[in-house]
């Protein structure tokens, strides 16, 4: 269930890239061996478009089971557990500020199905230009619509996803070298 809770779509910001590295570097450093590896995705890692200014990273894992031995040391960090919201083989931490979530690091089992698809939408927003352009649009026309409403955005949003990804992944399968 979507929270109803106060948001925000922005324009790019170039300092999403050097946000990512930098909190990354501090996750892999409590993690350890167990990350294989680390990606930047959701909005802000495609240049030029608009979002939530919410840095997402995926870490894929060699355990996830090992990721709540780690709990503690997130949230010294400014982490809160939310544990297998996401998906099954999954474990996701928000770090927010001033009420506003400004990192999200989802862990994903290795292998887990929905890592291809993650990556597939990223990749192919990255070198699809006119689709990252009608996503943005997409994203600020229903902020403006629905600005006190957040189920209401994320819900529109969502079903434009759904045939976004499935082009997306389509596209990526097409792409296998």
């Amino acid at each position: 269930m979507t929270k109803n809770r106060s948001y925000k779509i922005v324009p790019y910001n170039p300092n999403w890239p050097i946000l990512f590295s930098q909190e990354s570097k501090k996750i892999n450093g409590i993690i350890g061996d167990n990350i294989l590896e680390t990606h930047h995705i959701g909005s802000t890692s495609i240049v030029g478009m608009s979002g939530k200014p919410t840095i997402d990273i995926l870490f894929v894992v060699k355990d996830v089971s090992k990721i709540s031995e780690k709990i503690i040391n997130m949230e010294k960090i400014g982490y809160i557990s939310l544990g297998s919201l996401n998906a099954k083989d999954s474990h996701l931490f928000e770090k927010g500020k001033n009420g506003n979530r400004i990192f999200i690091a989802h862990f994903y089992q290795k292998d887990h199905p929905e890592i291809k698809q993650i990556l597939a939408i990223r990749d192919y927003l990255k070198t699809h230009e006119n689709e990252a352009r009608k996503y943005s649009e997409i994203k600020l026309s229903l902020f403006q619509k629905f600005p006190n409403d957040y189920k209401r955005y994320r819900k529109l949003k969502d079903e434009y996803m759904e045939s976004l990804k499935e082009r997306a992944v389509s596209w990526s399968e097409s792409n296998v070298h």
